[in-house]
């Protein structure tokens, strides 16, 4: 298995488990009779890896026996020898076949959207689940400039925004590779408890999240004030460095520069009352 396995892991709890893992597996097709890979995957319900460097996005149907598979790869760009870039989601079955989970906005570049019905986990409204990759500053798969370019604001414009337009009753919730490194910093709203919008008629929900997050990274990029601002628009909050396990932030990437925290899992206040494992 890759050293550097780039792993966070959610448990909710209710009536039903629901395991969920995010996973940069840097090429995934090279594990396609790796018996481990398939092992661990069954210990989870949904399985997402990001990078995982396919041509087409039935590449990796069948890829898991008793998982449904849904994938976006990238077009292979024609200075690169490889395919870059690709999201691979595998559902139990048991959740596609009885539409507990099925897919929308299939036309989205570089993520999987699933929705799932959020009786299965006592919820009256519904969840998003989202297993995005978003390509690190100065990537050849931006058609402009860094300086000009943000893949954190690109996200939220072409793919977040919408989700939420479309689904505004929804709970949210992100999982993968931002390549975003936000070190300690705060995503929420300090005293976010504001009942109306000072000169409209809109009334605005607060949100009375605050709970500390730590993190062993200290370092910051540019994608950072991007990542939190947008956890603050739309009061999603960072999971890692929060609960059980990940108290400390653990670091979720080692590669030959160094330890980072780029692999996120983001969700709805809401949901931090039923992660019971992180």
């Amino acid at each position: 298995m890759n050293t550097c396995v780039n792993t966070v892991v959610k448990q909710f709890m209710n009536e039903n488990n629901l395991r969920i893992c995010s996973w940069n597996i840097e090429g995934l097709f090279k594990y396609k009779d790796d018996l481990d890979l398939a092992t661990y995957i069954k210990d989870f319900q949904i399985c997402a890896f990001s990078e995982t460097w396919g041509k087409c996005e039935s590449q990796f149907e069948n890829f898991i026996q008793g998982y449904t598979n849904f994938s976006k790869t990238r077009k292979r760009l024609k200075t690169s020898g490889r395919y870059s870039g690709g999201i691979t989601v595998f559902v139990d079955s048991r959740l596609t076949e009885n539409t507990t989970i099925k897919r929308i906005f299939p036309e989205f570049e570089d993520c999987v959207c699933l929705l799932m019905k959020g009786d299965y986990l006592g919820f009256t409204n519904d969840i998003i689940l989202c297993f995005a990759y978003i390509s690190p500053e100065g990537s050849p798969i931006y058609d402009l400039p860094a300086s000009q370019i943000n893949g954190v604001e690109l996200f939220e414009d072409k793919i977040l925004s919408n989700i939420v337009a479309s689904y505004p009753d929804a709970s949210i919730f992100l999982a993968g590779d931002f390549n975003s490194r936000t070190s300690c910093l705060q995503d929420f709203i300090t005293k976010d408890n504001i009942d109306l919008i000072m000169g409209t008629d809109a009334y605005y929900e607060s949100d009375d999240f605050d709970l500390k997050r730590n993190s062993k990274d200290k370092c910051t990029n540019s994608y950072d004030m991007s990542f939190l601002q947008m956890c603050k628009t739309y009061a999603i909050h960072i999971f890692n460095g929060r609960l059980h396990q990940d108290q400390k932030g653990h670091f979720t990437c080692i590669a030959n520069d160094g330890a980072s925290i780029v692999d996120y899992m983001v969700g709805s206040t809401c949901l931090f009352n039923i992660c019971s494992f992180l």
